[in-house]
């Protein structure tokens, strides 16, 4: 098998297996098993050349045959054995004895240099089950160790280094890599489709709740309807499902953001009237709030190439969780600034920090996660899901920015975006400055 066809495999199988497996199935391990004994079936029984194998012990009495009868055996057990029996554990010594057989049919037939030694795919790939990244890239590692340890048997340490051999172990590992992508990829829809499912359901529950509410006070039955419950019930109902349009809203742009589907239309922006702008908007809510909003940009800022109703988002976003986790006689600070460590003017910084609760080192790695929601109560109003930072993030990185983020518990917390001036911007920029400079 060529170098070219064995990676169009992989691409098939790891398309394959994110559609076939299902953590926990019994019948697809006991499937892709089954095709592996067959597979060590046919090896041992068309390879002839044994020279480990005496005359006398060929046949069904080989030591390559038992190998194979062996793992069918363990096959049976599995396939009688309950579906609660089937632990992690127990999943992954499976695939170590999956690697043990093949290694030894391998060895017992002496076919280090035919297409055998791609059994070990099924069984990187059958990691999935496991659903731990790791896992796929030990049974890799342990199926290249098991494979050289024969191989050494009965070659001379000089022919280990033949090119079949060593382009065999890197495919290994890229199989390995592409299905601990597929456990990644499982994981995080399993997430999505948690998270989604759990909010969806609050939201549909207060509406359900509401509405029969609603229904009974409006019903001709009722003598004395109250008006001012009908409205309430009418506002739960409205805020409710506002909250869950704003859900899918925000899941399906993350989506287009990740699949490159975004369609900014980019033009040169002041990043000091956005600032301004944002900071105006969210004063009124501050005040209500009982806190004070600081803003202060430089008053001369090259332009950025940016579409402006992503980066207002972005930025509104970024002030919203401010507004939320700090308490009233706090302070909010936002502004635009040249970033200090470009000294070209080439980068514009936009910066919100806040005096709120801050956040610990361990959820400071995880902040711009989907979904991912430090710990502690909000000071104003009720926790998101989760997806407002990872939308911010998302933004900038599309506009080649980059956003970081300081904090500690009890000092609260600073976001800083930096963003590639536009194109000649900043030239301009530098000679307008030197020119001011000089004339005074």
């Amino acid at each position: 098998m060529d170098i070219g066809g064995a990676v169009i495999q992989g691409a098939f199988l790891k398309g394959l297996t994110a559609r076939v497996f299902t953590p926990g199935r019994k019948s697809t391990l006991v499937s892709f098993r089954t095709i592996i004994s067959l597979v060590l079936l046919f090896f041992a029984l068309y390879c002839q050349e044994n020279p480990l194998t005496s005359q006398a012990a060929a046949g069904l009495l080989a030591p390559e045959m038992k190998a194979v009868a062996l793992h069918f055996l363990s096959n049976l057990f599995v396939l009688i054995l309950p579906s609660r029996s089937l632990g992690k554990g127990m999943v992954i010594g499976l695939f170590l004895f999956d690697i043990a057989a093949i290694s030894a049919v391998v060895y017992l037939t002496q076919g280090f240099q035919n297409d055998l030694f791609f059994t070990y795919f099924l069984v990187v790939f059958m990691t999935v089950i496991a659903r731990k990244p790791s896992v796929s890239f030990l049974v890799a590692g342990i199926s290249c160790l098991l494979y050289g340890f024969f191989f050494f048997k009965s070659h001379a340490w000089t022919d280990f280094f033949q090119s079949f051999i060593i382009i065999r172990f890197s495919l290994l590992l890229v199989v390995a890599f592409f299905s601990s992508t597929i456990v990644e990829d499982l994981e995080a829809q399993e997430d999505v489709v948690h998270h989604l499912s759990h909010e969806l359901r609050n939201s549909l529950a207060s509406i359900h709740v509401a509405s029969r509410l609603l229904l009974q006070e409006t019903s001709a039955g009722n003598p004395r309807p109250d008006q001012a419950g009908q409205a309430k019930m009418a506002s739960i109902i409205a805020r409710s499902s506002a909250r869950m349009i704003q859900m899918v809203d925000d899941i399906l742009e993350l989506f287009r953001y990740e699949t490159g589907k975004v369609s900014l239309k980019r033009t040169p922006v002041s990043v000091g009237g956005i600032v301004r702008e944002c900071a105006e908007e969210f004063s009124l809510s501050c005040r209500e709030h009982g806190l004070t909003l600081s803003e202060e940009t430089e008053p001369v800022l090259p332009q950025v190439m940016a579409d402006p109703v992503k980066l207002r988002q972005a930025l509104l976003n970024l002030l919203g969780n401010a507004l939320k986790f700090t308490p009233a006689g706090g302070v909010i600070a936002v502004g635009a600034r040249l970033w200090d460590s470009d000294p070209k003017a080439r980068t514009v910084e936009i910066y919100v920090a806040d005096t709120g609760t801050g956040m610990a080192p361990e959820q400071l790695k995880r902040i711009f996660e989907k979904f991912y929601q430090a710990n502690g109560p909000a000071a104003h109003g009720k926790l998101g899901i989760g997806l407002g930072l990872a939308l911010v993030k998302s933004i900038i990185e599309a506009h080649e920015g980059s956003i970081s983020v300081k904090s500690a518990p009890g000092k609260g917390t600073s976001f800083s975006i930096r963003l590639p001036a536009a194109a000649g911007a900043a030239d301009a920029f530098l000679t307008n400055l030197r020119k001011d400079k000089s004339h005074v």
